[in-house]
C-alpha cells in the first residue's frame, strides 16, 4: 500500500467515523435507541453515556470502520464489496453533510436538515 492510498483511506475512515458518530449521538432518526439505551442501564447509565457522548461513540465507530475496512483489504470478491460499501456510503454522506447549507430559517442552528415532521393526533 503507498503512502497516498494509506491516507485515502485515512480520509475514508475518518468521514466514515463522523458520520457513525452524528447518526448515534445526534441525529433525530436514532433518538428511540438512545431512549432505549437509557431504559436498559437504569443503574449506571453506561450504555446511555456511550450513545449520546460523541468522544465515546467516535472511539466505538471508529473500532467498526476500522474493522471493516481491514475485511475489506483482507477478502476477495463479495466480501470485499460487502465490507467497504457501508463505509464508502457514511463517508459520501458527511462530506455531502458538510457541503450541505443550513437551513435559512434557523442560521444559528447545528442542524443541516429539515425539522423531524411533528406527530399530527
Amino acid at each position: 500500500m503507498t503512502v497516498g492510498e494509506a491516507a485515502f483511506l485515512l480520509l475514508v475512515a475518518g468521514l466514515a467515523t463522523a458520520r457513525v458518530t452524528r447518526l448515534v449521538v445526534k441525529d433525530e432518526i436514532s433518538k428511540p435507541l438512545r431512549a432505549l439505551a437509557h431504559r436498559l442501564d437504569p443503574r449506571t447509565q453506561h450504555i446511555a453515556y456511550i450513545v449520546t457522548c460523541p468522544y465515546c461513540m467516535g472511539v466505538w465507530a471508529a473500532a467498526g470502520v476500522v474493522g471493516l475496512i481491514c475485511i475489506a483489504i483482507e477478502v476477495d470478491n463479495w466480501g470485499r464489496w460487502l465490507a467497504a460499501v457501508p463505509v464508502a456510503i457514511m463517508a459520501v454522506a458527511q462530506a455531502g453533510l458538510w457541503l450541505t447549507p443550513r437551513i435559512p430559517e434557523d442560521p444559528g442552528s447545528d442542524s443541516y436538515m429539515a425539522p423531524w415532521p411533528k406527530e399530527t393526533p
